[in-house]
């Protein structure tokens, strides 16, 4: 039996698998691609990500790569000051990542889009479409706005950015098929008590790649605990 087909989006191209959001959507896929034939059409703003040769993991049948230079979304989020598109949203807008996409999307049974920065390509798009929104963008805004000075430029702008984003990702409820959130505290934020096609899905930790060794430490003795992670990354820093 021929196994359904979905077309997976990402604005960032997910190999090398690097970082939480590379890792999430890339376990999401290796999973999903065990019953699934997947393609991928993934924005790229390096030209290193254009040309990374991907080894044969057998998750993709097919890679769709456009690239989306940082200077075209710099001045792409330039243009949405004014309007009241969340910048997330215009940061990651390509023409050629448009069109690819309505060439090649009559060829799926469904779509998933990584965060709603390429779930926005599919909102209007008839057919079934899932949202890996991973989480609420808008409450984490919100977490740097209070940490930021007051009336620094950071905090204007965050302020801006997250009352769109609050207003944006209340409005996809209901117009995806399924929307995937990474703990219930993003998604009682967003959504609040509705449970209809909304998935919690949490990270976890892989035990075959890492498996639990017992340790017995004495009370006593000093516990050094060394934190990896990315620390560019407000969540991070803060832990």
């Amino acid at each position: 039996m021929e196994k359904s087909k979905i077309l997976i989006l990402t604005p960032r191209f997910p190999y090398p698998v690097v970082g939480g959001d590379r890792l999430r959507i890339y376990r999401i896929c290796k999973e999903l691609s065990k019953y699934y034939t997947l393609d991928l059409l993934s924005l790229c703003d390096s030209i290193e990500d254009l040309n990374f040769i991907v080894k044969n993991d057998h998750v993709f049948d097919k890679i769709f790569r456009i690239y989306h230079p940082k200077i075209k979304s710099y001045l792409n989020v330039l243009k949405a000051l004014p309007g009241r598109k969340p910048l997330q949203i215009a940061y990651y807008k390509n023409t050629e990542f448009e069109n690819k996409l309505n060439e090649i999307i009559g060829n799926y049974d469904l779509t998933l889009s990584h965060l709603i920065r390429v779930g926005d390509y599919t909102l209007n798009k008839p057919g079934l479409h899932i949202l890996e929104m991973t989480d609420a963008i808008s409450l984490n805004y919100s977490r740097i706005k209070k940490e930021a000075p007051k009336n620094s430029l950071k905090s204007i702008i965050y302020s801006i950015e997250q009352e769109r984003l609050l207003k944006y990702e209340k409005e996809v409820y209901g117009r995806y098929s399924l929307i995937s959130l990474i703990s219930e505290v993003d998604k009682k934020f967003l959504f609040g008590n509705r449970n209809d096609n909304i998935l919690v899905c949490n990270n976890g930790v892989d035990l075959e790649d890492y498996p639990f060794t017992k340790r017995v430490i004495e009370n006593t003795n000093i516990i050094n605990l060394i934190f990896i992670g990315n620390l560019c990354s407000f969540q991070n820093f803060d832990g």
